[in-house]
């Protein structure tokens, strides 16, 4: 099985889709990047060498990309590191997912977007409990939680 790795890759704020470049009057990511790896212990990119076989609390149940809440220059871009017996980074707070009713918008939701390791993305909303957000960064935990309780 090929190993795993991480390339940090940016672009500037006018290239892409547009869906993702930022809103007209968010001038806080004009020029910077949200969308990060997570490394650090337990993590998709704790050392070289892993593969899908080193994922034993499943593909769709670990986070390779996290919206960070800090933006970094699309030029230098970082990672998110997670330490198990420290603080959260800060995630997400740039997007909103919408709630909707018979068709009407009555309400948005602050959160963050993951890709998964199975290659989906989701929405996690921002009042996620911290054991779950925990759950979903790290590969190895023993953890098993089913996705669709993010959204």
């Amino acid at each position: 099985m090929p190993a795993i790795t991480a390339k940090a890759v940016g672009c500037p704020p006018e290239c892409g889709p547009p869906a993702c470049r930022p809103r007209e009057g968010n001038r806080r990511l004009v020029g910077r990047r949200g969308l990060r790896c997570s490394t650090g212990p337990g993590t998709a990119f704790e050392r070289p060498g892993l593969t899908w076989g080193d994922f034993p609390d499943g593909l769709g149940n670990t986070a390779l990309v996290v919206e960070a809440g800090d933006p970094v220059p699309w030029s230098k871009p970082g990672d998110v590191v997670y330490d198990p017996a420290g603080p959260l980074p800060r995630l997400g707070g740039v997007y909103t997912k919408p709630t909707r009713f018979l068709g009407y918008e009555f309400g948005r939701h602050p959160g963050f977007g993951v890709c998964l390791a199975d290659g989906t993305g989701r929405f996690v909303r921002a009042s996620t409990a911290e054991p779950l957000l925990r759950a979903l960064v790290t590969r190895n935990g023993g953890e098993s939680f089913d996705v669709r309780r993010l959204e």
